[in-house]
């Protein structure tokens, strides 16, 4: 179950994320700078023999930050426990309104 939720998440991204034009080959340059989203969320997981968790931490874009704290009540692999947090973290910008953000 883990590995199907941790490839449609892959998938997710590959699906949502725009390329550049100075990421496809053969493109010119773009004649403005190419704006970074002003929002970006942080995520990191980890895995012992306590358990599993990991952290989220989102900057607004006015250089607030929040930061969660999450416990898993199943086991997962450190990638997992990353891939549930990023799940969490997108949950949390959408629940914002927030159209754009860098992962």
């Amino acid at each position: 179950m883990t590995s199907i939720k941790a490839q449609a998440l892959a998938d997710f991204v590959i699906k949502c994320t725009t390329r550049h034009p100075q990421h496809v080959s053969g493109a010119k340059e773009p004649s403005e700078p190419v704006k970074s989203p002003e929002w970006v969320v942080y995520v990191d997981g980890t895995q012992n023999s306590k358990g599993s968790g990991a952290g989220i931490l989102i900057r607004w874009p006015d250089e607030i930050t929040m930061e969660y704290a999450l416990r898993f009540s199943f086991d997962t692999t450190n990638n997992e426990a990353e891939y549930e947090a990023m799940i969490v973290g997108l949950m949390l910008v959408k629940s914002l309104g927030v159209q754009r953000v860098l992962v």
